[in-house]
């Protein structure tokens, strides 16, 4: 994968141009978004994870082997990509560059929403939603689904910086808000 030249922005993070050398080096079928995702939620769950594979003192295929076992779906682009942000010292920045990598799919028409649920959504909810998602943004639409049991139920909607909160913790929290307000 052919990076910008990071040397010469020492200020300036090219997310964008990170982003879009990332899509350029997938196959046509790989969702990017997901399977960074999938890494970040890999790094949420343990984070001894995030720092073996920054380690750049750690042999680069030790450091695949650990992402493999972390996110086994992982394409070879994606490894590639995660071991070159570890060699760059940019691996804690992956949270920035996910959003430039949904900007890129947008500009090609290419919408991700990121369901949060409190259990898994069957198949059938699953292209209930993605089609009424398509409906309400004109867009090809992709998703991924994570599940946060605290929502307790109903589910929370993200697209770019729009946010759905249907959720049972989210609802809750509206009325408890208002009887604060009340007393």
């Amino acid at each position: 994968m052919r990076l910008p030249d990071l040397n010469n922005m020492p200020n300036k993070i090219p997310y964008a141009a990170l982003a879009a050398a990332y899509i350029r080096s997938l196959p046509k079928k790989t969702d990017g978004v997901s399977e960074l995702s999938a890494v970040l939620d890999a790094f949420s769950a343990v984070p001894a994870v995030r720092s073996f594979v920054a380690d750049t003192s750690m042999s680069a295929n030790d450091r695949e082997k650990a992402l493999r076992i972390a996110c086994p779906d992982l394409s070879n682009e994606t490894v590639g990509f995660m071991l070159m942000l570890a060699r760059y010292k940019m691996l804690k920045r992956l949270d920035r560059i996910v959003p430039a990598v949904e900007r890129c799919y947008a500009e090609e028409g290419i919408v991700y929403a990121r369901v949060e649920s409190a259990v898994s959504l069957t198949d059938a909810q699953d292209i209930q939603l993605m089609d009424l998602l398509k409906k309400k943004t004109s867009a090809d639409v992709r998703m991924s689904s994570q599940i946060h049991p605290e929502l307790i139920g109903g589910l929370l909607i993200h697209i770019d910086d729009w946010t759905y909160d249907a959720s049972i913790r989210g609802r809750l929290n509206k009325l408890k808000q208002k009887l604060e307000y009340r007393s």
